[in-house]
Protein backbone atom coordinates (compact mmCIF):
# COMPACT_ATOMS: atom_id res chain seq x y z
CA UNK A 1 0.00 0.00 0.00
CA UNK A 2 2.95 2.61 0.87
CA UNK A 3 4.57 1.33 -1.97
CA UNK A 4 1.78 1.94 -4.49
CA UNK A 5 1.01 5.39 -2.88
CA UNK A 6 4.83 6.21 -3.32
CA UNK A 7 4.75 5.43 -6.72
CA UNK A 8 1.69 7.37 -7.33
CA UNK A 9 3.42 10.59 -6.15
CA UNK A 10 6.27 10.19 -7.85
CA UNK A 11 3.88 9.78 -11.07
CA UNK A 12 2.22 12.71 -10.30
CA UNK A 13 5.38 14.52 -11.03
CA UNK A 14 5.34 13.72 -14.52
CA UNK A 15 2.01 15.90 -15.52
CA UNK A 16 1.70 19.35 -16.24
CA UNK A 17 -1.33 19.83 -14.27
CA UNK A 18 0.24 19.21 -11.29
CA UNK A 19 3.34 21.17 -12.07
CA UNK A 20 1.27 24.09 -12.83
CA UNK A 21 -0.65 23.86 -9.43
CA UNK A 22 2.44 23.55 -7.51
CA UNK A 23 3.89 26.93 -9.14
CA UNK A 24 1.09 28.58 -8.87
CA UNK A 25 0.73 28.17 -5.28
CA UNK A 26 4.28 29.43 -4.92
CA UNK A 27 3.14 32.35 -6.99
CA UNK A 28 0.59 33.08 -5.13
CA UNK A 29 2.85 33.01 -1.53
CA UNK A 30 4.82 35.39 -3.39
CA UNK A 31 1.85 37.49 -4.06
CA UNK A 32 0.60 37.75 -0.95
CA UNK A 33 4.20 38.59 0.67
CA UNK A 34 4.57 40.76 -1.92
CA UNK A 35 1.36 42.73 -1.21
CA UNK A 36 1.62 42.72 2.38
CA UNK A 37 5.29 44.27 2.25
CA UNK A 38 3.44 47.48 -0.40
CA UNK A 39 0.76 47.74 2.23
CA UNK A 40 2.90 47.94 5.02
CA UNK A 41 5.22 50.45 3.13
CA UNK A 42 8.32 47.86 3.05
CA UNK A 43 8.14 47.96 -0.77
CA UNK A 44 10.00 50.93 -1.85
CA UNK A 45 10.13 52.09 -5.43
CA UNK A 46 13.71 51.80 -5.45
CA UNK A 47 13.81 48.33 -5.03
CA UNK A 48 10.81 47.24 -7.31
CA UNK A 49 12.28 45.11 -9.33
CA UNK A 50 13.78 42.43 -7.55
CA UNK A 51 14.93 39.01 -8.39
CA UNK A 52 12.28 37.75 -6.48
CA UNK A 53 9.87 39.79 -8.02
CA UNK A 54 11.20 39.26 -11.23
CA UNK A 55 10.86 35.33 -10.56
CA UNK A 56 7.17 36.29 -9.63
CA UNK A 57 6.44 38.04 -12.66
CA UNK A 58 7.84 35.58 -14.78
CA UNK A 59 5.89 32.57 -12.62
CA UNK A 60 2.75 34.81 -12.59
CA UNK A 61 2.69 35.22 -16.67
CA UNK A 62 3.03 31.47 -16.93
CA UNK A 63 0.77 30.06 -14.95
CA UNK A 64 -2.28 31.55 -16.42
CA UNK A 65 -1.37 31.13 -19.71
CA UNK A 66 -1.06 27.58 -18.42
CA UNK A 67 -3.77 27.34 -16.41
CA UNK A 68 -6.37 28.21 -19.50
CA UNK A 69 -4.54 25.90 -21.62
CA UNK A 70 -4.53 23.00 -19.26
CA UNK A 71 -8.65 23.24 -18.44
CA UNK A 72 -9.30 23.48 -22.25
CA UNK A 73 -7.18 20.60 -23.23
CA UNK A 74 -8.44 18.51 -19.99
CA UNK A 75 -12.23 19.22 -20.72
CA UNK A 76 -12.04 19.04 -24.67
CA UNK A 77 -9.91 16.24 -25.22
CA UNK A 78 -8.95 14.16 -22.25
CA UNK A 79 -12.34 13.95 -20.19
CA UNK A 80 -13.36 10.61 -20.92
CA UNK A 81 -17.07 11.55 -20.19
CA UNK A 82 -17.93 10.14 -17.19
CA UNK A 83 -18.93 11.85 -14.06
CA UNK A 84 -17.53 15.07 -13.17
CA UNK A 85 -16.28 15.03 -9.49
CA UNK A 86 -15.11 18.20 -7.46
CA UNK A 87 -11.48 16.94 -7.30
CA UNK A 88 -11.78 17.13 -11.21
CA UNK A 89 -12.98 20.62 -11.16
CA UNK A 90 -10.81 21.69 -8.67
CA UNK A 91 -7.92 20.45 -10.39
CA UNK A 92 -9.19 21.43 -13.94
CA UNK A 93 -10.96 24.21 -13.79
CA UNK A 94 -10.72 26.48 -10.65
CA UNK A 95 -7.61 27.31 -11.06
CA UNK A 96 -8.20 28.81 -14.42
CA UNK A 97 -11.29 30.91 -13.43
CA UNK A 98 -9.54 32.29 -10.26
CA UNK A 99 -6.32 33.32 -12.13
CA UNK A 100 -8.88 35.09 -15.15
CA UNK A 101 -10.85 36.74 -12.32
CA UNK A 102 -7.16 37.80 -10.90
CA UNK A 103 -6.05 39.24 -14.52
CA UNK A 104 -9.26 41.25 -14.28
CA UNK A 105 -9.41 43.02 -11.28
CA UNK A 106 -5.22 43.32 -10.34
CA UNK A 107 -2.63 45.88 -12.38
CA UNK A 108 -0.01 43.33 -13.00
CA UNK A 109 2.10 44.38 -16.37
CA UNK A 110 1.87 42.14 -19.52
CA UNK A 111 4.60 42.51 -22.46
CA UNK A 112 3.83 41.17 -25.63
CA UNK A 113 7.71 40.16 -26.10
CA UNK A 114 7.06 37.85 -22.56
CA UNK A 115 5.31 35.45 -25.31
CA UNK A 116 8.78 33.75 -25.42
CA UNK A 117 9.03 32.81 -21.70
CA UNK A 118 5.90 30.26 -21.93
CA UNK A 119 7.10 28.67 -25.01
CA UNK A 120 10.37 27.46 -23.54
CA UNK A 121 8.90 26.28 -20.72
CA UNK A 122 6.18 24.60 -22.71
CA UNK A 123 9.32 23.47 -24.97
CA UNK A 124 10.86 21.92 -22.26
CA UNK A 125 8.16 20.00 -20.95
CA UNK A 126 7.07 18.53 -24.09
CA UNK A 127 10.67 17.66 -24.62
CA UNK A 128 10.75 15.94 -21.41
CA UNK A 129 7.62 13.93 -22.77
CA UNK A 130 9.80 12.60 -25.62
CA UNK A 131 12.67 11.35 -23.41
CA UNK A 132 10.08 10.04 -20.76
CA UNK A 133 8.07 7.94 -23.56
CA UNK A 134 10.78 6.88 -25.23
CA UNK A 135 13.10 5.76 -21.92
CA UNK A 136 9.58 3.13 -21.38
CA UNK A 137 8.17 5.90 -18.60
CA UNK A 138 4.16 4.93 -17.91
CA UNK A 139 1.20 7.02 -16.48
CA UNK A 140 -0.93 6.18 -13.67
CA UNK A 141 -2.70 3.65 -15.90
CA UNK A 142 0.49 2.04 -17.18
CA UNK A 143 0.16 3.41 -20.43
CA UNK A 144 3.63 4.84 -22.45
CA UNK A 145 2.37 8.32 -22.26
CA UNK A 146 2.26 11.03 -20.11
CA UNK A 147 -1.04 12.22 -22.19
CA UNK A 148 -2.38 10.30 -24.66
CA UNK A 149 -2.87 13.44 -27.31
CA UNK A 150 0.76 12.85 -27.02
CA UNK A 151 2.52 9.62 -28.21
CA UNK A 152 5.79 9.72 -28.75
CA UNK A 153 6.17 6.01 -29.89
CA UNK A 154 3.15 4.93 -32.02
CA UNK A 155 2.16 8.60 -33.41
CA UNK A 156 5.74 10.89 -33.50
CA UNK A 157 3.94 13.24 -36.24
CA UNK A 158 0.78 13.86 -34.26
CA UNK A 159 2.58 14.13 -31.98
CA UNK A 160 4.82 17.00 -33.06
CA UNK A 161 1.66 18.26 -34.47
CA UNK A 162 -0.03 18.60 -31.58
CA UNK A 163 3.11 20.13 -29.64
CA UNK A 164 3.66 22.49 -31.78
CA UNK A 165 0.04 23.64 -31.66
CA UNK A 166 -0.28 23.85 -28.09
CA UNK A 167 3.53 26.38 -28.20
CA UNK A 168 1.17 28.16 -31.18
CA UNK A 169 -1.98 28.52 -28.83
CA UNK A 170 0.47 29.68 -25.95
CA UNK A 171 1.89 32.50 -27.83
CA UNK A 172 -2.03 33.69 -29.23
CA UNK A 173 -3.06 33.70 -25.68
CA UNK A 174 -0.05 35.42 -24.09
CA UNK A 175 -1.19 37.72 -27.08
CA UNK A 176 -4.80 38.23 -26.06
CA UNK A 177 -3.84 38.52 -22.33
CA UNK A 178 -1.39 41.51 -23.36
CA UNK A 179 -4.61 43.13 -25.46
CA UNK A 180 -7.04 42.46 -22.43
CA UNK A 181 -4.05 44.17 -19.82
CA UNK A 182 -4.40 47.17 -22.48
CA UNK A 183 -7.96 47.67 -22.31
CA UNK A 184 -8.67 46.99 -18.65
CA UNK A 185 -5.15 49.63 -17.77
CA UNK A 186 -7.01 52.45 -20.14
CA UNK A 187 -10.56 52.00 -19.00
CA UNK A 188 -8.91 52.12 -15.11
CA UNK A 189 -6.98 55.64 -16.64
CA UNK A 190 -10.33 56.52 -17.48
CA UNK A 191 -12.03 56.16 -14.36
CA UNK A 192 -9.13 57.62 -12.39
CA UNK A 193 -9.12 60.30 -14.45
CA UNK A 194 -12.94 61.47 -14.05
CA UNK A 195 -12.99 60.56 -10.14
CA UNK A 196 -9.78 62.91 -10.12
CA UNK A 197 -11.95 65.79 -12.17
CA UNK A 198 -15.10 65.21 -10.16
CA UNK A 199 -12.88 65.67 -7.12
CA UNK A 200 -11.19 68.73 -7.89
CA UNK A 201 -14.32 70.22 -9.38
CA UNK A 202 -15.85 69.37 -6.21
CA UNK A 203 -13.39 71.04 -3.95
CA UNK A 204 -13.38 74.21 -6.04
CA UNK A 205 -17.41 74.34 -5.59
CA UNK A 206 -15.96 73.60 -1.35
CA UNK A 207 -13.77 76.61 -1.26
CA UNK A 208 -15.67 79.15 -3.42
CA UNK A 209 -18.99 78.83 -1.51
CA UNK A 210 -16.69 79.61 1.62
Amino acid sequence: MHSLKRDQLILSFIYLTRWNLYITAVTCTLSAYFTTLNYCRKLSKQNQMTIWLKIFWFLHNNIILYSILISGIYWSLLHDGSAIDLNNVLIHMKNSLVLIFDLLIIQHPYRKSHFIYPIICGAIYELFTVIYTLSGGIDYDGNNYVYSIINWNKKPVSSIIVSTLLLISLAIMHMMICSLHAIRTKLGNYVNTRQNMLKTAKEENIMMSV
